[in-house]
């Protein structure tokens, strides 16, 4: 979507709509929950009370982890991508400290985020980028892309590529060619969504054609 003033825009935006989700699933779909946790087994998802929404910087989230995390997370860096158990634990630590297992991480560090992600304008070591957590693992990943052709150019150098080769010059033509707005966005995982809502242990339980290293077809 198009952002007018400011890239929490695009973040609120998504955070409400998947906090409409899940509090209609809560009530609406209860009968179906409870038959599938006959199954699955799992606690109650938790969400934020409304106007206290769990929002914390990517190095927020590493100080906590730092701090208050297992000993193994006592170095975690601010400049490096989590790992799946560092999401994991971070998760279990949010549900203690806050009461929730939806929360969103914001300004992912900029060697954790493609070319187009925009820089945040105030420290450049950081990107107006954002992901959606649920129960400690992701299931949206978004934030500002960067709209104008020589600033684009610019960050594809700095990622050691190069802005004419095949597939990115045709992507990097279309911002020259017709000219982009500021925007931003998220892509949606909806398998992990209904996977994580109801802790179930593979994602693939809710993919019709799951689709692994040894499972191509069909």
């Amino acid at each position: 979507m198009e952002i007018e003033e400011h890239y929490h825009e695009v973040l609120h935006m998504l955070e409400g709509v998947l906090l409409y989700i899940f509090k209609g699933l809560s009530t609406d779909y209860r009968e179906e929950i409870e038959l599938i946790r006959t199954i699955y087994p799992s606690e109650e998802f938790l969400l934020p009370e409304p106007g206290k929404e769990v929002r914390l910087t990517f190095a927020e989230g590493q100080a906590l982890l730092r701090s208050e995390g297992p000993p193994e997370f006592a170095n975690v860096s601010d400049t490096e991508d989590m790992s799946t158990p560092q999401e994991k634990a971070l998760g279990a630590l949010v549900r203690k400290k806050f009461n929730t297992d939806f929360y969103v991480l914001d300004k992912f560090p900029i060697d954790a985020r493609p070319f187009y992600a925009m820089p945040d304008p105030e420290n450049p070591a950081v990107t107006n980028a954002y992901d959606f957590m649920m129960r400690g693992q992701e299931i949206l990943s978004g934030g500002q892309r960067l709209h104008l052709p020589h600033e684009l150019e610019k960050t594809i150098r700095a990622k050691g590529l190069d802005p004419n080769q095949p597939g990115i010059k045709e992507y990097v033509d279309v911002f020259r060619s017709v000219g982009v707005p500021p925007h931003g966005g998220g892509g949606i995982g909806l398998d992990r969504v209904v996977a994580w809502y109801l802790n179930l242990p593979s994602v693939h339980l809710v993919c019709d054609y799951p689709r692994t290293p040894k499972r191509l077809s069909p």
